[in-house]
């Protein structure tokens, strides 16, 4: 069975944890069952017996001393609650190892799931609903740039343009007021939840939504007539595949959390932008 290095890691921590007390019982036990030598015996046993068998001037008679049996050995009673003790305190380290290891392995899984549940909540309120209605007003978009002039249309300059407005048939009106409506909805989910995205899209966000503000002042008739100086505010069309990146970045992470749950990840990193999504530096103050 392959093992990945931080669980060969653990494997070989719990074998020493169990290994090193284990070592010192059995070696406790060894001294403790080994007999002890009998001293007196000894002597005994090389001293011939001498034993009288008449009248007190009489010769003892020598009897040639005999090898009685060795008593057997037997573990002293006062070492059976040391060898208890001992027991208990091997059981209680070890029990403690796995239950500390498993309450760490336990707040990483919780952390992961945690993280999880927020890459959801930035999803599901913000980043796909975003899409999904700019991508419907980039539809409407299109249809006002199919009845009016082509690719080079842009919806922003020309509301500032009065003659405009004044030649729109009422399916025209009704594209124009869909897209505004649209993008006030659009502008208040960046201000609610713009914050939900990585950093480096800020700009991108900010841009859009004063985009959106500009185009609700333009379809009240608040700007000035002029195209030209309002020209800077059209539509950025870079947060579209910012926003892709975005929700490609954040779908990875999340199934790279559920794939490892017990494993402790570093910090997500942060959006890379590359070159052709960058927006182009804002107009020089008049």
């Amino acid at each position: 069975m392959d093992l990945q290095p931080g669980a060969t890691t653990e494997v070989r921590s719990a074998a020493r944890v169990i290994a090193m007390p284990a070592f010192l019982i059995i070696a406790a036990g060894a001294a403790i069952a080994a007999p002890m030598p009998n001293h007196g015996n000894i002597a005994a046993k090389d001293q011939p017996a001498m034993v009288s068998t008449g009248p007190a001037d009489a010769t003892p008679a020598i009897i040639s001393p005999t090898t009685a049996p060795a008593p057997a050995s037997s573990t002293s009673p006062a070492w059976l609650p040391l060898i208890s003790a001992i027991s208990g305190l091997i059981g209680a380290f070890i029990g403690g190892y796995f239950a500390t290891r498993n309450a760490k392995a336990a707040i990483v899984q919780k952390t992961n799931e945690l993280e999880i549940a927020s890459i959801d909540e930035r999803l599901g309120n913000f980043v796909a609903p975003f899409e999904q209605l700019s991508a419907e007003n980039l539809k409407l978009s299109r249809e006002l740039k199919r009845r009016h002039g082509g690719e080079a249309f842009r919806t922003l300059p020309a509301l500032l343009d009065p003659e405009w407005k004044q030649t729109l048939s009422s399916g025209d009106r009704a594209l124009v007021d869909a897209l505004v409506e649209n993008g006030t909805t659009l502008r208040r989910m960046i201000l609610d939840h713009g914050g939900a995205v990585s950093p480096a899209i800020r700009d991108h966000m900010a841009a859009a939504s004063m985009h959106f503000r500009m185009l609700s002042l333009a379809y009240q008739g608040s700007l000035d007539p002029d195209p030209a100086w309002y020209a800077a505010y059209v539509y950025p069309r870079q947060l579209d595949g910012v926003l892709s990146l975005e929700r490609d970045r954040l779908e990875a992470r999340r199934e790279l959390l559920r794939i490892k749950p017990d494993v402790p990840h570093s910090a997500i990193g942060d959006l890379t932008i590359p070159d052709g999504l960058k927006l182009p530096p804002p107009p020089a103050a008049a």
